[in-house]
């Protein structure tokens, strides 16, 4: 019986020391990462190649514009400090 109770109190101090502490935040992190993975893995087959193109040529148009009205009213970034 004593031997029984002695493991239990290794088990304990295991758990509950550096041991313990390491062994559990390594299960959270790769159980983090499996949960963000099928998370971000489902919401990026939503997003078709052509409808992230559309999006870069619209982004791109806008920053032109926004380039090209600063170049013609002067110094852009004077303008955004003020």
């Amino acid at each position: 019986m004593e031997e029984g109770g002695n493991s239990r109190s290794t088990t304990m101090g295991v758990l509950c020391g550096r041991t313990g502490l390491l062994i559990i935040m390594t299960g959270y992190a790769v159980f983090g990462a499996l949960i963000f993975k099928a998370i971000e893995s489902s919401e990026s087959t939503n997003a078709t190649p052509i409808v992230v193109q559309k999006s870069r040529e619209d982004c791109l148009k806008e920053l032109w514009l926004i380039t090209a009205l600063g170049s013609e009213r002067g110094d852009l970034s004077s303008k955004l400090r003020s």
